[in-house]
């Protein structure tokens, strides 16, 4: 129910390296254990127990990460296609970093539970990504190409959207500095796309899904 919430407001990416520095906390269960329950009653859990608090959101939300990230790396390893797998992962962690720094530019400290409650997503995008690799999808998904350019479309949305960012705001970032991870996240995008087509399939089509969102403009600018 928290993440859930949450997922409306904002996208993150996600790396090993920031999981290391995140806090984690089990409350005493093993990763096998917290993963049982699933996402939605272990944040309810964890609540329970630690309160809902913007820290205890965000220390919920990596720790189910984390024990995620964990199954993830021993689940993948020995596939055929793991170096693409992780390629992909990367680069939509990557690339939603820049949209998330974008919605988040006002420097709230609230943002914080947001950005680890997505966190979650990007493992759960990786755990797709693996299981889709152990048992293809044959569903022909839709035009990976025609996708791909729905979603650099959203850049130049993002462009005129830019223009309302204050040169000189009060707290966090300004215009030139959003135009700047818009097009970092753009370069990003379209360095990737070509595999995507090359490659095809459901998981190609599940990694622009999860870029639309990222990047969507009216999530990224709700109230301009």
């Amino acid at each position: 129910m928290i993440k859930r919430a949450l997922i409306l407001l904002a996208f993150f990416s996600f790396t090993a390296a920031a999981l290391a520095q995140a806090d984690i906390d089990r409350l005493g269960l093993t990763r096998v254990q917290i993963l049982a329950m699933g996402d939605d009653k272990w944040f309810d859990y964890y609540a329970a127990k630690k309160g809902d608090s913007v820290a205890a959101i965000a220390t919920a939300c990596y720790t189910f990460a984390e024990a995620l990230h964990d199954r993830n790396a021993s689940r993948g390893v020995k596939l055929p296609g793991w170096t693409r797998i992780q390629h992909w992962y990367h680069a939509t962690t990557e690339y939603g970093d820049a949209m998330f720094r974008i919605q988040s530019r006002n420097g709230d400290g609230t943002w914080a539970a947001v950005g680890a409650a997505q966190a979650v997503d990007m493992e759960q995008l990786l755990d797709r990504l693996i299981s889709l690799e152990l048992k293809p999808d044959s569903t022909p998904p839709p035009d990976i190409a025609a996708a791909g350019q729905r979603v650099l479309a959203h850049h130049d949305a993002i462009s005129k959207k830019a223009e309302l960012v204050p040169r000189r705001p009060l707290t966090g970032i300004n215009r030139v500095r959003v135009e700047s991870l818009n097009i970092s996240g753009r370069k990003v995008l379209t360095q990737l796309l070509p595999d995507l087509v090359k490659t095809g399939g459901q998981g190609a089509y599940l990694v622009l899904v999860t870029c639309s969102k990222l990047s969507d403009p009216a999530v990224l600018f709700p109230a301009e």
